[in-house]
C-alpha cells in the first residue's frame, strides 16, 4: 500500500484493523504503518482485532491460481522455487519436495509431509 503514514495512533489502529481484516500479516501492517510488529500485536490485542497467522496467509496465497501455477512451473522445470512460495521453516534441501507435494496435494499436506520427513531425519 502506498498511502501516507497515519498522523495519530487512532488512525494507525484504524488502518491496522482494515489491513488485518484484509488478511495482512503483522509484519506487513507494521511496515505499512511504520511501527514495529510488536506494536501491531499489542494494538491488536487491545482493540480485539484478530491477526491472521502465517499458515493462514500461506493457505490464502496457495489458493491463488497464479501462485499454484508458479509452484507447478517450478516443480516441472526443476529450478529452485521463489522464496516467497515456500515457507521459511522448510529446509533448503526439502524445498523441491515441498513444491511437488503442494502442487499435487495442497499446502497443508505438503507441510505435514515435510514435518514428517524432518522428524525422520532427526530420529536417525
Amino acid at each position: 500500500m502506498t498511502r501516507a503514514r497515519p498522523k495519530s495512533t487512532l488512525e494507525a489502529i484504524a488502518r491496522m484493523t482494515e489491513m488485518a481484516q484484509a488478511g495482512a500479516l503483522a509484519v506487513e501492517i507494521a511496515r505499512d504503518i511504520g511501527v514495529s510488529p510488536a506494536c501491531i500485536i499489542k494494538w491488536a490485542k487491545r482493540a480485539d482485532v484478530r491477526l491472521p497467522s502465517r499458515s493462514e496467509a500461506q493457505q490464502r496465497r496457495c489458493a491463488d491460481p497464479a501462485v499454484r501455477a508458479q509452484l507447478a512451473e517450478a516443480s516441472r522445470v526443476g529450478r529452485p522455487p521463489r522464496s516467497d512460495l515456500v515457507p521459511r521453516w522448510v529446509p533448503a534441501d526439502l524445498k523441491g519436495e515441498y513444491i511437488d507435494f503442494a502442487v499435487l496435494y495442497g499446502e497443508e499436506c505438503a507441510a505435514s509431509r515435510i514435518r514428517q520427513m524432518k522428524a525422520e531425519a532427526l530420529a536417525c
